[in-house]
């Protein structure tokens, strides 16, 4: 059972993207936000942007520190 779904990928103010269904169609079109990986994106490295909002500025960070946008 999915606990988080898509749904929550794309912000409200968003009208360009289409909710997935389930994380199995999951793709580009399906998700909002820019999100980062790699070695420095974890929780050794909480000050690490992990995902921004491109519409609202909004950034979550690596210890789940989120700091409002515009």
């Amino acid at each position: 059972m999915d606990y988080i779904i898509p749904y929550y990928l794309i912000c409200p103010a968003d009208s360009t993207r289409q909710e997935a269904t389930d994380f199995q169609s999951l793709g580009p079109l399906n998700v909002s936000y820019q999100i980062r990986s790699g070695m420095r994106v974890n929780q050794s490295n909480p000050s690490e942007l992990l995902a921004r909002c491109p519409i609202h500025g909004h950034a979550l960070f690596c210890d789940g520190k989120v700091v409002s946008g515009k």
